[in-house]
């Protein structure tokens, strides 16, 4: 499972559609856990790291 984690900004949603397809049809991921923070100037709220920390890996994404 990867988990990946948009910062709030406009353009990450977009960048993480495309690296999502990217992940399933090239690396046969199966399971990809998508979560965003309420704020891009504040860290992740503690609940939203616990539900991201069941993946394998993790990307974190700022889209400007």
């Amino acid at each position: 499972m990867i988990g990946l984690l948009d910062n709030g900004k406009v353009g990450t949603a977009g960048y993480f559609d495309h690296l999502e397809a990217i992940l399933r049809t090239r690396f046969g991921v199966r399971e990809v856990i998508r979560r965003r923070k309420p704020d891009a100037s504040r860290p992740a709220p503690a609940e939203l790291v616990g539900e991201l920390s069941a993946a394998d890996a993790i990307v974190s994404a700022v889209g400007d």
